[in-house]
């Protein structure tokens, strides 16, 4: 099986609501929203690197209570096969530049930062997403002010994203 198809894999089930009776199946769906919005606003916020990794084990810890671990590995899976060129590339660049030993550590923290940010936004992204009706996601939207129609196309646009990764999956 190629990278191609396992990122597609993936990323058809990230957006499809799975309805497993779990706490955070159980939580008003603007709480949830809230509890997203915070882990992002950390993630964009907070530059200290044990803040950062205290926020993602909390959210890696709501996503496995929430869903199964095979669910939660594969998010994982697909984000480090879309980061890991960047890695790569940012290592043989400094490589090439012959950049000094404190320059190179200085460089794998803020990877590893950067890295532990993406995560964070992608656990709570995730945890939304599939913890939460697509009906309840249209009223939430509605409710900020967001007309209807729009919210009720957002949630189709997601819903067809997984059909359209689907379908890529079939082809390939």
């Amino acid at each position: 099986m190629s990278l191609t198809s396992i990122y597609l894999r993936n990323l058809s089930q990230i957006f499809l609501f799975y309805s497993e009776k779990s706490f955070l199946g159980k939580l008003h769906p603007s709480t949830k929203a809230v509890l997203m919005f915070a882990g992002i606003a950390i993630a964009f916020i907070c530059n200290k690197l044990f803040v950062l990794l205290f926020t993602l084990a909390t959210f890696l810890l709501m996503a496995l209570l929430s869903v199964s671990v095979k669910r939660v590995a594969s998010l994982i899976t697909s984000l480090m096969i879309f980061i890991s060129p960047m890695i790569l590339f940012s290592y043989i660049y400094s490589i090439f530049r012959s950049m000094s030993t404190a320059s190179l550590i200085e460089l794998s923290i803020s990877l590893a930062t950067a890295i532990v940010r993406l995560l964070i936004m992608s656990l709570a992204f995730y945890i939304f997403f599939i913890t939460t009706k697509p009906q309840s996601i249209a009223r939430i939207l509605s409710r900020i002010g967001i007309p209807y129609k729009y919210g009720y196309g957002f949630v189709i646009a997601l819903r067809f994203l997984s059909v359209i990764a689907s379908d890529l999956i079939e082809i390939l």
